[in-house]
């Protein structure tokens, strides 16, 4: 079957989402498939894919530029249904994705698929007309593959539908080659002789960062050598800086900024425990899908603190490849999480044996084997 891929997130654009279709995609050399990518991931491309088109898009989030994104998408995506004359195309994003889909099913009569990433449709769906966007996209489409159990549930609690659980993978050789840039890093930020404990990723609300800021004085007491380490950047880190510097974590925190994804591996080693406890907006629809930064921590060897929230029970077994608290507010449930890791060396050494075995099951091989199985 011809099979055109979509997607608006792909490397080296960064994030969740780019790393998930990059895991399931990037090593497609069958005639019978297209991707098609944004355009800004011309430079510096490294897919190892056979056929590849770039499309210039629209960036951000705000509504025109959603809108413009849906014109320049389905435009590009009619242009490749001309040349390529696929009997299937599969949208990476599920509203601007599924609107375009519906468009060519009409014009062209080409079935599609959506993935869903548990925000996407938990956000557009809180309102009347949003429901009733998401539940036409449900109903057109031929399928729908869902990054983890949670988001197939929210899936079909707004609407039948013929749903494949996927979750994402990772790329365990990348995350566990030794990385040389590490003793720079312990030279650069100071934090030489400390307890490292780390969190990757976009600084949003939803992410916990500040619930971990303040847990520190309590960890302290425990550990008083712990040091909080924040790789990423985002629109809410100013708002974290100023949390850190009111509290008593102040000189406890450290923001590295965004880094590239060859960094991240270095950043991963800096640190003896991986923490991310992510909680559920419920009025903005926000929140954590699956946590693929997860695997990618497990893979460096790290054992994760993550939360009862969303899709991450996909990602983290308590006790497996690491802990999970339930309440991603509670200052005492991720303090005695974290002092349970750094002061238990047995548990620490197991969890983080467990760790590399269960990213090395959930490889980027595994991941596209089922992509390839059930779609």
């Amino acid at each position: 079957m011809r099979k055109l891929l979509v997607t608006c997130d792909y490397p080296p654009i960064t994030g969740g989402q780019a790393s998930y279709f990059s895991c399931i995609w990037s090593n497609l050399n069958s005639e019978n498939c297209l991707l098609l990518v944004p355009k800004a991931c011309k430079k510096g491309w490294k897919g190892n894919v056979s056929q590849v088109r770039f499309m210039p898009i629209a960036s951000g989030e705000n509504w025109p530029a959603r809108i413009t994104r849906f014109i320049l998408l389905t435009i590009h995506v009619l242009k490749a249904c001309v040349a390529f004359k696929p009997e299937e195309i599969q949208f990476g994003q599920f509203i601007v994705g599924g609107l375009c889909g519906i468009l060519i099913k009409f014009i062209r009569g080409t079935e599609f698929i959506c993935f869903c990433h548990g925000t996407d449709i938990l956000e557009f769906s809180r309102n009347g007309i949003g429901r009733i966007i998401v539940k036409k996209i449900l109903r057109s489409c031929k399928k729908v593959a869902a990054n983890s159990t949670f988001t197939a549930q929210s899936i079909r609690q707004i609407a039948p539908a013929a749903v494949e659980i996927i979750n994402p993978g990772v790329d365990t050789k990348f995350f566990s080659h030794n990385a040389a840039l590490t003793e720079q890093l312990y030279e650069r930020f100071r934090v030489s002789g400390t307890q490292v404990i780390l969190t990757a990723g976009r600084l949003v609300e939803r992410k916990g960062h500040d619930a971990v800021i303040k847990a520190l004085p309590l960890i302290a007491e425990t550990v008083p050598d712990i040091h909080y380490v924040i790789v990423g950047d985002g629109p809410y880190r100013k708002p974290l800086e100023k949390i850190a510097a009111e509290s008593a974590a102040a000189g406890r925190v450290t923001f590295c900024g965004k880094v590239s994804d060859e960094e991240l591996c270095s950043y991963y080693r800096l640190a003896k425990i991986f923490i991310m406890v992510p909680r559920y907006l419920i009025a903005r629809g926000d929140i954590e899908g699956f946590g693929i930064v997860y695997l990618e921590a497990n893979a460096a060897g790290l054992p994760v603190i993550a939360a009862k929230s969303g899709g991450v029970e996909d990602a983290v077994q308590h006790g497996e490849n690491g802990l999970l608290v339930t309440n991603p507010e509670s200052i005492e449930e991720i303090s005695t999480a974290v002092c349970t890791l750094l002061t238990d060396a047995k548990l620490h050494a197991t969890l983080s044996a467990q760790a590399l075995k269960w990213a090395q099951q959930r490889r980027c091989h595994n991941a596209q084997n089922i992509w390839a199985e059930k779609l």
